[in-house]
């Protein structure tokens, strides 16, 4: 009996020679129906080494063969998820019957537990002997080579980068406080820097060569808990904090590169540009000359390159970027009120955008007139723009490196252009993340944030998203929901991963279970 899923194979594979459909159509048709049809995999089942929550997971780019995970008390685990389980299964013992089938780790790295010791009647703690993390593992990645170094951060205040074969710890970052999030660049070939976020506003850079930190990024207002390295750029890099403001760095330059902003959408965009386009044909017929994007169009007798005078309001014409707004009435020339402007470094995050100034009709403001809505919010600054209300508890781009995805702990997803970092507006279903309403852990004064971990199929069409319980499929470019993984979990999902050797998903959650998720062969 021929199985319906070769059935579907046959037929799409036909529409191709007939039709005339491309391969790279017939893939991602097979694709989404084997997506469609993702089922809870009993066959692939990996050993309960965690006793807390699964916080990250990750698979090696060579192979797509070892699986790391951490856990929220402080051990680490890699499972060889190909590894053929009929012929570990004669090599065990006859006690080890009860669990024939499941994975067992190659490596498994202990929580570090400090003892504790009498001196002169007074109670001292000894200082730990050993390699592994004292407190939660926040995150955990690859090298992006091969699999012979991974990453930890753990809430101990460390980076760790461990050498795979001897389970060693080969290099160590200590941070002022807990990590929150680490990654490493897999697009790098100039550089081997880990990005490392804490609970503080700067994001650190570490270099593996010299072993020391490399960067500082300075900007944010609250304490960065997500973050993510461009897959078209090896040096730029998107964080997010815990007050919801993202922001876009490259390192070759000082300061911010852009602050996402979830006002500023494609609809405005386009209209600002058709915008710009009328008036550069009305400046064309007019015989005037568009001035120089920088402060030298501005000459000393406060006029524009046309020669005419420029109004008081039209020098306001930085976006968002002067926290100061014109009073109408004000005394002094135009050029003695640009010199008194405070000026803007590039170390606040500002990113200059200056645009055409208009004059300014008698008895109205058409200086302002001209600028789109999101342009002309009087008094605002850079630091009330925002990508979400809340928290943002993960970043991540699209495989293609077109697209951004922020998921924010208020339970929205945003979708920004890489090229125009403009939100696009997709509309995504609200999620719930956590069955608890409070998402965020107190521990004393701090407020310790819990991460998310999403994944994206390699042809960015589909979004996996842990939330409360279960695994949302959702289309990436639509936001509609497709499917749900559910009934695997005993509590909420905490990450997931898309394993593209095999065209499954593999889910952790705080039961400490880490899940398969794959289509199941019919007979």
């Amino acid at each position: 009996m021929i199985c319906r899923k070769n059935e579907n194979v046959t037929e799409s594979l036909v529409q191709r020679e007939l039709l005339g459909n491309t391969a790279f159509a017939a893939k991602t048709a097979i694709t989404a129906r084997r997506l469609a049809g993702l089922q809870l995999d009993g066959s692939r089942l990996l050993k309960k080494t965690h006793r807390g929550a699964v916080t990250g997971l990750d698979l090696d780019r060579a192979e797509h063969r070892y699986l790391l995970s951490g856990s929220a008390d402080a051990t680490v685990a890699i499972f060889d998820i190909q590894q053929d389980q009929s012929a570990v299964s004669q090599s065990q013992a006859p006690t080890e019957s009860a669990e024939l089938g499941e994975h067992q780790p190659l490596v498994f790295i202990e929580r570090l537990v400090a003892g504790t010791a009498t001196f002169r009647n007074r109670r001292v703690t000894q200082v730990p002997e050993g390699d592994g993390h004292r407190y939660r593992v926040s995150c955990v990645c690859w090298y992006t080579v091969d699999s012979g170094l991974f990453v930890t951060g753990s809430y101990d205040k460390t980076i760790k980068v461990w050498d795979t074969n001897r389970q060693q710890v080969t290099c160590t970052f200590t941070f002022t406080a807990p990590v929150m999030a680490a990654a490493m660049s897999a697009s790098a070939a100039n550089h081997t820097l880990i990005a490392g976020a804490c609970q503080h506003r700067d994001v650190l850079l570490c270099d593996l060569g010299s072993g020391a930190f490399s960067h500082t990024l300075a900007g944010h207002r609250e304490s960065v808990c997500s973050l993510a390295w461009s897959l078209r750029n090896e040096f730029e890099i998107v964080t997010g904090d815990s007050c919801g403001q993202v922001r876009v760095w490259d390192l070759r330059r000082p300061g911010c590169l852009h602050i996402l902003d979830m006002n500023c959408t494609t609809k405005k965009a386009a209209a600002w540009q058709q915008q710009r386009q009328q008036q550069d044909v009305a400046d064309a017929a007019a015989g005037r000359r568009r001035p120089s994007a920088t402060a030298s169009a501005y000459d000393s007798g406060g006029r524009d390159a046309s020669g005419d005078a420029l109004s008081s309001e039209s020098t306001h014409i930085v976006r968002e970027m002067v926290p100061t707004t014109h009073i109408p009435g004000s005394q002094g020339s135009t050029r003695q009120r640009l010199k008194n402007m405070p000026s803007i470094s590039k170390d606040a995050g500002v990113l200059l955008t200056h645009v055409r100034p208009t004059k300014r009709a008698k008895g109205d403001d058409a200086g302002l007139a001209s600028l789109p809505d999101v342009f002309q919010q009087s008094g605002s600054s850079l630091l009330s723009l925002k990508s979400h209300d809340s928290a943002v508890l993960a970043v991540m781009p699209t495989p293609d490196g077109l697209h951004w995805l922020t998921l924010g702990s208020e339970g929205r997803l945003r979708q920004w252009d890489a090229l125009t970092w403009h939100n696009r507006l997709v509309s995504y279903p609200s999620l719930r993340l956590t069955s608890n309403p409070a998402s965020h852990v107190i521990s004393g004064s701090s407020t310790i944030i819990k991460t998310k971990q999403l994944a994206v199929t390699p042809d960015a069409r589909a979004l996996f998203c842990p939330t409360a319980g279960s695994v949302q499929v959702i289309n990436v470019h639509t936001g509609r929901l497709n499917s749900e993984l559910q009934q695997g979990h005993f509590g909420g999902v905490t990450c997931c991963i898309f394993d593209q050797g095999t065209d499954s998903v593999v889910s952790g959650g705080e039961d400490g279970q880490v899940l398969f998720w794959s289509t199941p062969e019919e007979d």
